[in-house]
């Protein structure tokens, strides 16, 4: 009878002290730590499982990454991260503001600010286009300034949602305008993860900039819901108590091609729209639930052609009310 040996692997040393002593790490396992004060962490950080740190002050990084797991960063006081982070799975920071450059995640991303505003570059998730399709939520009391924001993937998409000035700031969001409160292009687009349900639309933009701050979008361009391969997603501005302000171009969530389109939603206290703004969730395709809905107290028109607000194509046979227009005051 012959008995075989095996060696076992080396197994990972998981970190668990404080960021000050962080050189000690090797890269192999998980990082947590729990800082009663502030934390500063004076290199890079990669691990192999995820980085979890928890701070009663301010957390200042560099690049963190995370090559299986997440990075999740929990502080009482400002994250200042000065170099990208990068996950297998989720990144969720958590502060009285929040500074970053890029993020990226094969997952989802939530990023908030208590009492304070976002300040990012690009935040990308569903990384690498085939996994769950999960969210990106930024949330802010103050201003939200961001790069492109992008869930893009192949066979699977989902959301993005930003929440600018929950405190009630006064400061219009621009979407394709940048600056401290406003985006580069927001995009879900996929090849094929919006689906063909004649229903459900498993992908979706939503922007807000609170109770009174309004939204401005700078070119139509720079929100992207429509998808080559699967149905359009849905769009949702709103502005709640302040101004919506559109550009000439089509704001869409069309079908493309042979595919199904999607839902645009818009709300606000006042629309004002230029010469040759054009609201449009229309498809050539049948058997898909699509519409446009506007709520608002006053839409300001101009130009010869004014304002155009289209669903056309057939909606799902027997199914009233499935292709629409909806135009409502708002409460």
């Amino acid at each position: 009878l012959a008995i075989f040996a095996f060696a076992q692997p080396a197994q990972a040393a998981d970190y668990n002290d404080t960021c000050a002593n962080i050189s000690q790490f090797n890269g192999q396992g998980n990082v947590t730590i729990n800082e009663a004060g502030s934390c500063t962490l004076n290199q890079a950080v990669t691990a192999s499982g995820w980085i979890r740190i928890t701070a009663g002050g301010t957390i200042n990084a560099q690049a963190l990454t995370s090559q299986n797991d997440e990075v999740n960063l929990t502080g009482s006081g400002a994250i200042t991260l000065t170099g990208p982070v990068t996950t297998r799975l989720n990144t969720k920071l958590k502060g009285s503001s929040v500074t970053a450059t890029t993020i990226s995640s094969t997952w989802g991303i939530q990023v908030e600010a208590t009492s304070g505003t976002l300040s990012l570059g690009d935040v990308t998730s569903n990384s690498n286009g085939t996994e769950l399709g999960t969210n990106i939520m930024l949330t802010a009391t103050g201003n939200i300034g961001v790069g492109n924001v992008k869930n893009n993937g192949t066979s699977t998409t989902a959301g993005i949602e930003i929440r600018a000035n929950t405190g009630g700031g006064n400061v219009p969001f621009k979407v394709g305008g940048g600056g401290t409160n406003g985006s580069g292009t927001l995009s879900i687009s996929s090849a094929t993860g919006g689906g063909t349900d004649p229903y459900y639309m498993p992908g979706g933009i939503y922007v807000n900039s609170g109770p009174v701050g309004g939204i401005t979008v700078s070119s139509m361009s720079n929100l992207v819901v429509t998808s080559p391969g699967s149905r359009s997603g849905i769009l949702i501005l709103d502005a709640q108590g302040g101004t919506l302000t559109l550009p000439t171009g089509v704001l869409s969530s069309d079908g493309t091609g042979s595919q199904g389109a999607g839902l645009v939603s818009l709300m606000a206290q006042t629309i004002t729209t230029v010469n040759g703004t054009i609201i449009s969730a229309s498809q050539t395709t049948s058997g898909y639930q699509h519409g446009v809905n506007i709520a608002a107290s006053t839409i300001n028109l101009a130009g010869a052609t004014g304002l155009k607000v289209k669903a056309d194509g057939n909606g799902i046979t027997g199914s009233s009310g499935s292709a629409y227009v909806t135009i409502v005051p708002k409460d």
